[in-house]
């Protein structure tokens, strides 16, 4: 994947971040760096590597059993949200409708 100014001003609107020329250059760099380290790891042959060698140890008496509980009330995590209207979230639009909004 190539990382060029188009894809950068792009995540740079999907984001809505305002970043300088200088910033967008070391974006741009950051973001090759890993691009190449995450191809460097689909290279590396893991054919005899156990799935997870660290959680041999787990057993089921170091783990709580998974029972549902009741979790908060509709209210509460309203009360919780900066901003809401008519009982749902109020979230700044996220889409551009072209429209200029």
């Amino acid at each position: 994947m190539k990382i060029d100014d188009k894809l950068i001003r792009r995540l740079e609107c999907l984001a809505r971040i305002d970043l300088g020329d200088e910033e967008r250059r070391s974006l741009g760099v950051e973001l090759s760096r890993i691009i190449e380290f995450v191809e460097t790891l689909k290279s590396v042959d893991t054919s005899g590597v156990d799935a997870a060698p660290f959680a041999r140890h787990l057993d089921k008496e170091h783990m709580r059993d998974d029972e549902p509980t009741d979790g908060l009330g509709r209210d509460d995590i309203l009360d919780r949200a900066p901003d809401t209207t008519g009982g749902f979230f109020r979230v700044p639009p996220v889409i551009d409708r072209g429209d200029g909004e």
